[in-house]
């Protein structure tokens, strides 16, 4: 099942080669929208002595729960990251080799709320045959409903009026004709003042006013009030109960094709990898368990 899964990779990338591929985008603030949980592209090699990676940027959402993250890739060396937009936090990271073969690989992703994501694809062939990678997605992945944004806006540049040489002629006979030094208007006189009709201010005799002093009443007193106390309001106490762990109602279950099974709540569960041909669980106790894919027939979290 395995190997039959790995040739049908590898007849899909060639035919995606051959045919066409959809337009990848280099521009994290414009990158590629997904409209399914698949994307598959092709990397071409560079020349000889280009170490430049080939990047390719991604948006999709993801509604709250685990997101599943499988990648396949042939040729390929370099990362594979997924980033919340909101500040570009990193949420996982997976560092690939390539090694001839078809590598497979997964990692498990956890949303406490809906968010905006960011799928990075970055890296090169080590030779001369082109490198190829398929990523898909699983759980709680949502399709983006943004409107496509490949590239970059462009700016139009407008061009500038030129200035005929008849004006600026024109415009020169009218400089030379003015003499320097010289202008055209001259600022009017101000007007004198008349002498005889200024007449000089008088001086009157200011008689000072008498003060009348005026005794002052005495102020009726206020007859004091008593303000009743208010009664003082106990306020008891109330215990919030704490949020129940979305996660309670999962567990990871790994079945046996000998028959036997491991059942762990994901409550325990800290991280679940796919690495070569092994399953890797880690525990948040710190406990890390591997488990060779050859012996699962299938691990599920329901």
């Amino acid at each position: 099942m395995k190997h039959a899964r790995k040739i049908i990779f590898a007849i899909s990338m060639a035919v995606v080669f051959a045919i066409a591929v959809a337009a990848q985008s280099n521009d994290a603030n414009f990158p590629t929208q997904l409209r399914s949980n698949s994307v598959s592209g092709v990397i071409k090699p560079r020349a000889i002595g280009d170490s430049r990676l080939t990047t390719y940027y991604y948006a999709f959402n993801g509604d709250q729960g685990d997101i599943f993250v499988s990648v396949i890739t042939k040729n390929f060396d370099g990362d594979i990251d997924v980033f919340a937009v909101g500040g570009m936090r990193q949420l996982t990271k997976l560092v690939i080799y390539s090694d001839g073969n078809l590598n497979e690989t997964g990692r498990l992703i956890y949303l406490r709320k809906p968010e905006k994501l960011l799928l990075r694809v970055q890296g090169r062939t080590p030779g001369d045959d082109v490198a190829t990678f398929q990523v898909k997605f699983g759980g709680s992945f949502l399709a983006s409903t943004d409107a496509d944004s490949e590239s970059a806006p462009t700016v139009a540049v407008v061009p500038e009026k030129k200035v005929e040489p008849d004006v600026v002629a024109a415009n020169k006979g009218v400089e030379e004709d003015l003499p320097t030094g010289t202008t055209d208007t001259k600022p009017e006189p101000k007007p004198k003042a008349d002498s005889a009709k200024v007449k000089t201010p008088t001086l009157e005799k200011v008689v000072p006013e008498k003060k009348v002093q005026v005794k002052a009443q005495p102020k009726p007193a206020t007859p004091k009030t008593t303000t009743a106390k208010k009664p003082t309001v106990v306020k008891s106490k109330v215990t919030e109960k704490p949020a129940p762990d979305p996660l309670a109602k999962y567990s990871l279950v790994i079945l046996f094709k000998d028959g036997k099974k491991v059942d762990k709540p994901m409550t325990d569960v800290e991280r679940v990898t796919v690495e070569g041909v092994n399953l890797v669980v880690i525990l948040k106790s710190g406990v890390i368990a591997t488990y060779s894919l050859l012996t699962v027939e299938k691990f599920t979290i329901n």
